[in-house]
C-alpha cells in the first residue's frame, strides 16, 4: 500500500511477499536490512510462511542485516500470542 504515500524514501526495493528466493536475490553490499509485515491485512490476511520469515531470519544473521517486523496490526495478542513472528 503505498498511493497516498508518496514520494517513498529512497533506498528501499519491494519484492512479493513470501518470495524468499525475490528476497535474497535483493542482498548486496547495500542491504542494511529487510522490513516486513509477518501478517499483512489491507488486502486480507496474508501471513508470512514460517520457510519466509525463518529464512529471512537466517539470511540476515549470515549477513550481518536487520531484520524489522512491523507487527503494529497483528502484535499485542492479536493472533493468540503477544507478537505474530511466534
Amino acid at each position: 500500500m503505498r498511493d497516498g504515500f508518496e514520494p517513498l524514501l529512497p533506498g528501499f526495493d519491494y519484492v512479493k511477499f513470501n518470495d524468499l528466493e525475490g528476497a535474497l536475490a535483493k542482498i548486496d553490499g547495500e542491504t542494511a536490512g529487510f522490513l516486513v509485515e509477518t501478517v499483512q491485512g489491507e488486502g486480507g490476511m496474508t501471513a508470512g510462511t514460517p520457510e519466509f520469515i525463518q529464512g529471512l531470519r537466517k539470511a540476515c544473521d549470515a549477513h550481518g542485516l536487520l531484520l524489522i517486523l512491523d507487527e503494529i496490526q497483528c502484535g499485542y495478542g492479536r493472533t493468540g500470542k503477544m507478537w505474530a513472528y511466534e
